[in-house]
């Protein structure tokens, strides 16, 4: 019996920390830039409200989105958010007339990376260094 309360309690402790070390994870709301691009900026505001522009080398704005975005238990999810692998793809297919469309991630995470709070989105868990990141250039208030 005491071997079945010390691992309800060890399981408890253990739920907890976890617990614990995700609420404890910053606030999200704020400005960020694409770390490939620093045209490419993104807002999240307080009450789920989210913003990009992005544009191209020439500095024209090719792609504006107001939509929603949401905490989730895989991270922070984002509505009609615009993902590309670099600048030059997007000044391709702006040549071929293209219109641009988000999409809606869930996923996004949360951390430090060079001592600055990032948020990123990687397709592929196991190599990280593909991951696209958006530096956070500035808090907004709630």
């Amino acid at each position: 019996m005491k071997k079945i309360i010390a691992i309800v309690i060890l399981i408890m402790l253990v739920g907890f920390f976890i617990w614990n070390q995700r609420a404890s994870f910053e606030d999200p709301i704020g400005t960020y830039i694409n770390e490939s691009n620093v045209r490419d900026t993104i807002c999240l505001f307080s009450m789920g409200r989210f913003e990009q522009v992005v544009y191209d080398k020439a500095g024209r704005p090719i792609y504006h989105c107001k939509s929603k975005w949401r905490k989730t238990s895989h991270g922070i999810a984002i509505d009609s958010i615009l993902l590309y692998d670099n600048l030059s793809s997007l000044n391709v297919d702006q040549q071929e007339n293209k219109l641009y469309e988000g999409m809606s991630y869930d996923g996004f995470q949360p951390s430090y990376k060079n001592g600055r709070f990032i948020i990123s989105w990687n397709d592929y868990v196991d190599t990280p260094e593909s991951a696209i990141s958006f530096y956070r250039i500035r808090t907004l208030s709630k």
